[in-house]
């Protein structure tokens, strides 16, 4: 199984894995019994590569089943999600929540490529924290024009934003606790790839607001 993951993916796991746990690379570098956390490094960078034993130890040591590490679609480590949730929701439920939506974002991506699909990439938002509040209305207004969109830019946005952004909005379910705190929507970046996620059961009027989504992920 390990021979059919790149190093650099499985790497991009162990650091995930560190990181949630709170170790140093240098207590890791104890635990597998390497010389230095120089040699950690490597094994994240994808450098070198994880053996079966160190897996094991890693797993056990790091709270993480072997499938985390393993899972072919996992984006673990190498998405960056950003969420739209009520306050209530707890870290721990949202991290589950991530790694269950990251193996739905990792088989969209193998099935794109399967199709060979290239990103037009036509056109950006290319805002930060640093822009002013009419700098991101300017910009708001050029991709309304830019995507032809209607004075209701609601009507067709998730249609422009996949066809003309190459931006796939999936329809999922995410999670709501007890106390009725939930997740309305999300993004995920990805190198070569942009995901925009929507509570398919929010009430309709706010399952088509994928504003929000879109400013982070365009």
């Amino acid at each position: 199984m390990l021979e059919r993951l790149s190093h650099r993916l499985i790497g991009f796991r162990v650091k995930a894995a560190r990181e949630a746990a709170g170790w140093t690379q240098e207590r890791l570098a104890e635990l597998l019994g390497l010389n230095d956390r120089q040699s950690v490094s490597d094994l994240e960078n994808g450098k070198r590569r994880l053996q079966p034993d160190e897996l094991v130890l890693l797993s056990d040591a790091l709270g993480r089943d072997l499938e985390f590490f393993l899972d072919s679609f996992a984006v673990a480590g190498e998405a960056q999600f950003s969420w739209r949730a009520s306050p209530g929701v707890p870290e721990d439920d949202l991290d589950g929540f991530e790694l269950r939506a990251g193996q739905w974002i990792g088989l969209l991506r193998w099935l794109r490529e399967g199709e060979q699909t290239q990103s037009p990439l036509k056109f950006s938002l290319r805002l930060t924290t640093q822009n002013t509040f009419e700098e991101a209305i300017a910009r708001a207004e050029e991709l309304v024009e830019r995507l032809s969109l209607s004075p209701v830019p609601a009507e067709r946005l998730i249609e422009a934003v996949e066809r003309d952004l190459d931006i796939p909005v999936l329809f999922v379910d995410t999670l709501t606790t007890p106390e009725g705190d939930t997740v309305s929507g999300a993004t995920c970046h990805l190198q070569d790839l942009g995901v925009i996620l929507i509570n398919r059961n929010e009430i309709e009027a706010r399952r088509y607001f994928v504003a929000p989504e879109i400013f982070i992920t365009a």
